[in-house]
């Protein structure tokens, strides 16, 4: 897989909208799931395991709204599709406001190309659209540590890509915990202890290693 399809939303009354649109998005996404496939939509929705795929908030840009959805499973991909084109529309606080197909671009990178495109780095710059923490046991810890942030990427690639291409987890998590610090961030708190990292910036601690994800 993975597809990323940015939807634009036309917008007339944008004091309506809701100041956190993610349980709307969220149910949206599984409305239009559900209209091109009931089964696959309970499914996903009852599942314990990694989900196959990412929604931002709403975000704004030059005026215009954008909803971003990325699915990382290939039997997502047509139910989804379908189902969003049959419903039409997405409901925000009851605005229906229209989704025309003309108007979505949609990228595939599948994850051998992902792979193959991969370079060693020396930085890591990583923004993050919604409020994010991680678990740790039964808490959620809200601050970006390299370990976290690494540790929730491989996890989900090695539970969603194909078993050639899966990384060694631990190698490669002790390897960030030696060299990689963080450079730069802007973090700004939301509801209780949820924090959302707006910007953040990833520098090797010492020279000498570069991780190459294709080594």
């Amino acid at each position: 897989m993975p597809i990323a399809l940015p939807i634009p939303i036309q917008v007339e009354r944008p004091d309506r909208l809701p100041a956190d649109a993610r349980r709307a998005l969220h149910a949206n996404f599984f409305t239009w799931l559900a209209a091109g496939d009931p089964a696959v939509a309970e499914q996903l929705h009852d599942s314990s395991n990694v989900k196959p795929f990412t929604l931002s908030t709403l975000t704004e840009r030059g005026g215009e709204f954008v909803f971003r959805v990325v699915l990382l499973d290939d039997a997502l991909w047509e139910p989804f599709w379908n189902g969003m084109l049959q419903v039409g529309y997405i409901n925000l606080l009851g605005q229906h406001l229209p989704i025309q197909e003309g108007w979505l671009t949609r990228e595939h990178r599948p994850y051998p190309q992902l792979a193959a495109e991969a370079r060693p780095e020396r930085e890591f710059r990583f923004r993050f659209l919604t409020p994010t923490s991680f678990r740790t046991g039964k808490l959620q810890y809200p601050l970006p540590e390299p370990r976290n942030i690494f540790q929730s990427l491989l996890f989900r690639w090695n539970a969603l890509a194909p078993e050639p291409l899966r990384m060694d987890q631990e190698r490669i998590l002790d390897i960030v915990v030696e060299h990689v610090g963080i450079g730069r961030h802007k973090i700004r708190q939301r509801e209780k202890l949820t924090h959302q990292t707006r910007g953040i910036e990833y520098r090797r601690k010492r020279s000498g290693v570069c991780f190459d994800p294709n080594s």
